[in-house]
């Protein structure tokens, strides 16, 4: 056997924790789903500075649209999530296959310092990509964020327009009872009877047909108000499971950027390996190489359990988007 030069390389690569991943990815699609469903009735306010007046269930409408685009553009990285993820299975086996090679066969260092040249270039576009899907979560985490702002403020102004229906609800019911209390009085005296009650002393007499039509005015107004009322609960109710959804989505998109965090840790680990490499085999590349057997078999293993971990991810990540009723309604939403 001819002498060659040993390759003392790849050996140190580390499995990633995409357990949860699954878990956390169904999490903020369900947190989408939720919006989906969020109803409102009618309700219109005028706004401190002057504005005209908008209907406010237009605009939850508006923001759930808004929100749910987020979601769109959150199913879309999670598939080129899985993208990146088969991307650096792929890289697994070629790691593997070279392993491999090295082992039974002697090769011309310069031969292969031209496939890590190939590997380098290829490192480097999914390094750039993985920088790009964490950004693009973050993107979403911080847009979920600042539309949570802008809710909060429409939210508080609803709050002070309701304390004042409140307020208006119960005035309104006062002069309703008290617009009855003077019909019946008025009947009551019609028919010899006295006012009794001092409450309405100084309410004249005009008659009953009057005094009932006054009453029965009295009670549209009530009901009005009550209306109104319950349209500022409903929205504020609208407006707690929104912010609630957010809060979700927030969240999990935090430990989302946490667990895929990995694949950029991978590829900025295997950039400069290669790249070390590549400087190395200066002085190699004249020279046959080749890979100390039982040293490879246990590269080999580390890196079909890497290998094996991201596939996994992949399979389970593309079947939960794939089969998922939560993906399906926001596609056809947006």
């Amino acid at each position: 056997m001819s002498s060659y030069r040993e390759i003392d390389a790849f050996k140190k690569v580390v499995k990633p924790e995409t357990e949860k991943a699954e878990e956390v990815i169904n999490n903020v699609l369900e947190s989408f789903n939720k919006l989906v469903k969020i109803e409102c009735k009618n309700k219109c306010i005028n706004f401190d500075d002057g504005s005209v007046s908008q209907c406010l269930n237009n605009t939850v409408k508006e923001y759930i649209k808004n929100i749910l685009d987020e979601g769109k553009k959150f199913c879309e990285l999670t598939r080129k999530s899985v993208k990146g993820s088969n991307e650096i299975a792929q890289h697994c086996s070629v790691i593997i296959s070279y392993v491999e090679t090295l082992m039974n066969e002697r090769v011309s260092g310069m031969d292969f310092q031209d496939a890590l040249k190939d590997l380098l270039q290829t490192a480097h576009k999914c390094k750039d990509e993985t920088t790009k899907l964490k950004d693009g979560y973050t993107n979403i985490n911080n847009n979920m964020r600042d539309i949570a702002m802008e809710l909060d403020t429409i939210n508080s102004q609803i709050n002070e327009m309701m304390e004042k229906e409140e307020q208006n609800a119960n005035l309104q019911n006062q002069e309703k009872k008290l617009a009855n209390r003077a019909k019946w009085a008025c009947i009551v005296t019609s028919t010899g009877l006295t006012i009794l009650s001092p409450a309405l002393a100084g309410v004249p007499l005009i008659g009953a047909g009057i005094l009932g039509y006054v009453a029965k005015e009295k009670a549209e107004d009530v009901k009005e108000c009550r209306v109104s009322r319950d349209q500022s609960r409903s929205l504020v109710e609208s407006f707690k499971k929104i912010n609630s959804s957010i809060d979700d989505v927030a969240k999990e998109t935090e430990s989302i950027i946490n667990i895929l965090d990995c694949f950029k840790v991978f590829w900025d680990r295997r950039v400069d390996e290669i790249d070390g490499l590549i400087n190395d085999f200066e002085n190699k590349k004249d020279s046959n190489v080749g890979y100390n057997k039982l040293t490879g078999k246990a590269v080999i293993k580390s890196w079909t359990e890497v290998q094996d971990k991201y596939s996994q991810y992949s399979n389970i990540i593309l079947s939960l988007l794939n089969n998922s009723s939560v993906n399906r309604r926001l596609e056809m939403k947006n």
